[in-house]
């Protein structure tokens, strides 16, 4: 995405308005309505002005390592998956060799997974997560609300044969 496009998302415009609105119910309790407008106004612009320079900066690094790496993307799905200290947020990538885990938290993470070292992959119950097992016992838990999706295009390009 371009830098403009982070300031046309629907989302931004709605946490706007909401801070907005949050900021000015106090001020409209306790002041005269006049001050609790504008500084709901206040509140929503500077949010509203804000927020994207905050995505933006959030998806750069992403961004920047994508370009590294070899394309074509058959998935590219912002997720959480599950490490040792805990859920963190990433991206799942998928090109024809590799299936690539890209954190956005706790530093500059990347696992880069071939085909040969999962062994299946399974949807989870709630069809909300995928495990992808590297062995028997040790896998890794990718939390998305595309999961279902992301299973049949794994599957249809040979991934978890195991499963």
């Amino acid at each position: 995405m371009k830098f403009f496009d982070y300031f046309r998302l629907p989302h931004v415009r709605i946490l706007s308005v909401v801070f907005g609105v949050i900021s000015a119910a106090p001020l409209l309790l306790f002041f005269d309505w006049r001050y609790a407008v504008l500084v709901g106004a206040s509140i929503t612009l500077l949010t509203s002005l804000v927020m994207p320079i905050l995505l933006y900066r959030e998806d750069r690094g992403y961004q920047l390592i994508k370009k590294e790496i070899k394309k074509p993307f058959f998935i590219d799905e912002r997720v959480r998956f599950t490490i040792e200290q805990g859920s963190i947020g990433g991206y799942l990538v998928l090109t024809d060799s590799n299936l690539i885990l890209l954190s956005t938290e706790k530093g500059k993470h990347r696992l880069e997974l071939t085909r040969s070292q999962i062994s299946k992959i399974v949807v989870g119950e709630e069809q909300i997560s995928l495990r992808i097992y590297v062995s028997n016992t040790q896998f890794i838990q990718v939390f998305s609300g595309a999961c279902q999706e992301m299973y049949r295009i794994l599957l249809e390009k040979g991934w978890g044969a195991g499963a």
